[in-house]
């Protein structure tokens, strides 16, 4: 048997982010690298994966890491400042041409034994008093948010994402966007990735796998966001990172004991002067909430069927995976989706909701289906610790 055709043998959990390391597993992530589409995670009772471009040579394993304590996992980790750039990025503005935003191609991670997935379920974090944070509209005047559109009529288990109707001018479409960026290697990748109402009005949220390599231990470079992209198309512009922010969880953690952890922040640098929760608004936030919720799951998933060039949308209710405590969603939406906001409470008439979670990964032997670390103190220590970052 080919490797390729033994890769699509194999059975696994997908996570959610366009890049990450190359593998055979059941479990993947939902990134992608930029050439064709991008890739989504995969994850099983057998092997996990994350999804990633393939790199030019294996990746040395991880070295073996101390268990951390649920309150050491929760502490939020910022990047050093290397590997980000401040003020003025007209390099990195240079280097994300359209040509190279419209291509991707998944990868899969190194594979995780039962063992280790089992090992995995004792790790979620355990819940506090639920907290809500209020959305934050634009300082520009907009469009009205589009009415919520109705779901087709398909098993209650399954959505099979779906372009949303709505103008980049309308929310959420204005509010949930493309990430771009560089690994170690020179490989590029996208994610998905959503603007936050903040005091600093100057960040946004995505995965955890959408920021830092667990398999190199190193943050991406080149990293920018692109809000309402389509078709290749910015409307809004590019923003780039002044600070990428992820949980000690995720940057000290393996695969896949780190899943509860696949959250990360990214504090923008400002364009033109502004600010961009000034210009595109913000979603709520909200976490320690009940675990069944009806959300809007969002993204650009880039494999086929789908191309990543435009928005496109789940709505169900959520379950829960016993294997790492995270939150499901029947789905079918696939690599570059990773990081995409899933919003409670979303208002039709205002387009806004409560970021509640981000696409993390899915089963290989159940691709109907997303999952998403459920949001609990850690990713509220998160925000809070970059809430007010260059108020």
């Amino acid at each position: 048997m080919s490797n390729r055709a033994s890769r699509r043998a194999v059975m696994g959990l997908t996570i959610m982010r366009t890049v990450l390391t190359a593998g055979t597993g059941r479990l993947r992530s939902h990134r992608a690298r930029y050439r064709t589409a991008a890739g989504l995670g995969i994850v099983s009772a057998a092997l996990l994966a994350p999804l990633m471009a393939p790199a030019a040579q294996a990746a040395a394993p991880a070295p073996a890491a101390t268990p951390l304590t649920a309150a050491a996992a929760a502490a939020p980790v910022a990047a050093p400042a290397s590997a980000v750039t401040a003020g003025s990025t007209p390099a990195v503005d240079t280097f994300w041409t359209a040509a190279r935003m419209r291509t991707a191609t998944p990868r899969e991670a190194p594979p995780a034994t039962p063992a280790q997935v089992r090992r995995a379920s004792a790790s979620v974090p355990r819940t506090g008093s639920p907290v809500s944070i209020a959305p934050a509209r634009p300082l520009t005047t907009t469009a009205p948010g589009v009415p919520a559109p109705r779901r087709a009529p398909l098993p209650a288990t399954v959505n099979y994402g779906h372009t949303w109707p709505g103008a980049a001018s309308q929310t959420p479409t204005r509010t949930t966007g493309k990430v771009f960026f560089r690994d170690a290697r020179g490989g590029t990748w996208v994610c998905s990735g959503s603007s936050v109402a903040t005091e600093s009005r100057l960040v946004v949220f995505t995965a955890g796998h959408c920021v830092f390599d667990l398999t190199t231990k190193s943050y991406y470079r080149n990293w920018t966001y692109v809000p309402g992209y389509k078709n290749g198309s910015a409307p809004y512009g590019s923003w780039t990172a002044r600070e990428l922010w992820t949980l000690k969880g995720w940057h000290d953690g393996t695969w896949p004991a780190a899943i509860p952890y696949d959250t990360a922040a990214a504090v923008l640098n400002l364009r033109s002067g502004k600010r961009i929760q000034n210009v595109v608004g913000g979603n709520g936030v909200s976490w320690n909430q009940p675990a069944t919720q009806t959300v809007y799951a969002l993204g650009y998933p880039a494999e086929s069927p789908f191309n990543g060039q435009t928005l496109r949308y789940c709505l169900g209710t959520t379950f829960t995976d016993a294997n790492f405590g995270s939150r499901g969603l029947g789905c079918t939406m696939n690599g570059g989706s990773s990081g995409g906001p899933w919003l409670r409470a979303y208002n039709s008439r205002s387009g806004y909701g409560y970021l509640n979670g981000n696409t993390s990964y899915s089963y290989q032997n159940n691709r109907t289906r997303l999952y998403a670390p459920y949001y609990g103190s850690a990713q509220g220590a998160l925000y809070n610790a970059v809430r007010h970052r260059y108020q």
